[in-house]
């Protein structure tokens, strides 16, 4: 298992995630790894899941002759044409892409065995935000880190994002040993519009579930 979320809005996207790597038996295999990558300076990626189909996929995304080159419309038909001929193996998986262009999106690929699902949103007004769950862990940690938000403010920015998914690992290291209580992130901003102002947006209690889309896979490593 993985706690791995994406954050986004008119202004930014960021997509942050946990360090700690586990193999099928539970034995822990890493405790520094980065979940969240940049593939190039418009294009950011997380993913958890099936291991051997994720590498796959990023040898292809970060192909250095390539990346530098890609926009998040082709990042997903890579991952179709990799995923139509490896969904023999019933493979589990999740990836977040971030794209910065003139605005922001994101896309949410989720697979599961010979089924793929796409979830693609654009940030065209301030009042749009969004929390994206690629990995929970295995003790639904996008309730917990939710809960954390809503006491902190429900403050919708970067620095206060970092708080409480920091928050969110320490309060349950000890119950999940799934994870650790370091993390990696990227941040894409939209620098034509972007003012630490503006980088404070509040529900004011009209938006409870902050439009929050719930994924919880089988597996993740």
């Amino acid at each position: 298992m993985s706690f791995v979320l994406f954050a986004g809005c008119q202004y930014f996207g960021i997509l942050i995630g946990d360090k700690r790597v586990l193999d099928s038996n539970g034995k822990i295999l890493d405790e520094n790894m980065n979940k969240v990558r940049k593939i190039n300076n418009n294009l950011i990626i997380g993913a958890g899941g099936d291991e051997a189909l994720i590498t796959l996929i990023y040898n292809k995304l970060f192909d250095y002759q390539t990346n530098n080159m890609l926009s998040i419309e082709q990042c997903i038909d890579i991952i179709k044409a990799i995923h139509s001929q490896n969904f023999e193996k019933k493979a589990v998986a999740n990836l977040g892409i971030c794209e910065k262009s003139n605005i922001i999106k994101f896309c949410l690929i989720s697979i599961d065995g010979e089924n793929i699902a796409f979830d693609q949103k654009s940030y065209g007004t301030n009042e749009e935000y969004t929390f994206a769950y690629i990995a929970s862990g295995s003790k639904n940690l996008d309730t917990t880190f939710f809960d954390l938000f809503k006491k902190s403010g429900r403050i919708f920015s970067i620095s206060n994002i970092k708080s409480v998914f920091y928050q969110t690992l320490k309060s349950k290291i000890k119950e999940d040993i799934t994870i650790n209580d370091r993390f990696s992130y990227e941040i894409l901003v939209r620098s034509d519009i972007y003012d630490e102002r503006k980088d404070k947006l509040k529900t004011n209690g009209t938006t409870e579930n902050a439009n929050q889309i719930y994924v919880h896979p089988q597996l993740f490593t």
